[in-house]
């Protein structure tokens, strides 16, 4: 299975606030969080689609955009062409997600294919819910307050559904991801394991 540090994840509640801060986030106001690098497959034109009627109902909602790569420029134009550059946040590459997570609400992964969606683990970790489409491969989803939908779906329903999921107890996620068998220590036991038969 794919490993990860899950305690790099903990959540960190003067992270979260250090975080929204920068970001111009009203105590109250819905963040909407991507990550991934801007490449076709992550889809995020239709993270804009979702976002834009987000904001029909949430006016003072944000999106928060993590990555960089080769459609950046593109989605950019997207952006303004939908009049929804004051709130969405381009973050470009960062090294500090666990921190970046703290700060969002709701994680948004309508990607059209994925090998695996360690973002949508590590999100989980950090007791982030999640939105994903149901092509990226459902053993990711390790947790009740990460959900999968059809990209068939109605955008508006897409967009009632992530605003739905925010508001959770966040201190849960570390010990549901370790328990689930995808910390890197149940990996390596599990490598381990196999090096000591062959050895036998």
């Amino acid at each position: 299975a794919n490993g990860i540090d899950v305690e790099a994840f903990t959540f960190q509640p003067e992270a979260r606030d250090a975080m929204r801060a920068k970001w111009g986030a009203a105590p109250g106001s819905l963040v909407v969080g991507q990550v991934g690098a801007f490449l076709p497959a992550k889809n995020h034109t239709f993270t804009l689609e979702v976002f834009a009627q987000v904001q029909r109902h949430c006016t003072d909602s944000i999106l928060v955009l993590v990555g960089d790569g080769p459609e950046l420029q593109a989605i950019r134009q997207r952006v303004d062409a939908l009049g929804l550059a004051p709130p969405v946040r381009f973050l470009g590459r960062r090294t500090e997600v666990a921190a970046l997570m703290a700060g969002m609400d709701v994680l948004i992964m309508p990607s059209l294919h994925e090998g695996f969606g360690l973002v949508a683990l590590e999100a989980q970790a950090s007791g982030l819910p999640c939105l994903l489409s149901d092509a990226i491969p459902p053993e990711v989803v390790v947790s009740s307050t990460c959900r999968q939908l059809p990209l068939t779906v109605p955008v508006p329903i897409w967009a009632e559904q992530l605003t739905a999921s925010a508001a959770v107890d966040r201190t849960l996620g570390l010990e549901i991801v370790r328990a689930s068998g995808y910390s890197v220590e149940a990996n390596a036991a599990a490598i381990a394991s196999i090096y000591r038969r062959l050895v036998n």
